[in-house]
């Protein structure tokens, strides 16, 4: 299906993104807010079953577990000044 074509344009944002942030930001903190992201982006695809996935709804427990890591990837990204 042509859809699938669309990771192939997430992939190359995704690389151009980090190519752009890893000056301003630094390396361990970008890799932290890449995860976090990546785990809020595969709960929504997950939940409403999109591209092709089995649907699984979002339980308070996932919506947890994704609170708590977009928090450190903010803590982890925020200046120590």
């Amino acid at each position: 299906p042509p859809y699938l074509y669309l990771s192939g344009v997430m992939s190359g944002v995704i690389v151009f993104m980090m190519t752009f942030l890893i000056p301003r930001l630094g390396a361990g903190p970008l890799f932290i807010i890449l995860f976090a992201v990546q785990g809020f982006t595969a709960a929504v695809v997950s939940h409403f079953g999109w591209f092709g996935s089995p649907a699984s709804p979002l339980t308070v427990l996932r919506a947890t577990g994704i609170i708590i890591s977009v928090g450190g990837a903010y803590l982890a990204a925020r200046p120590t000044a």
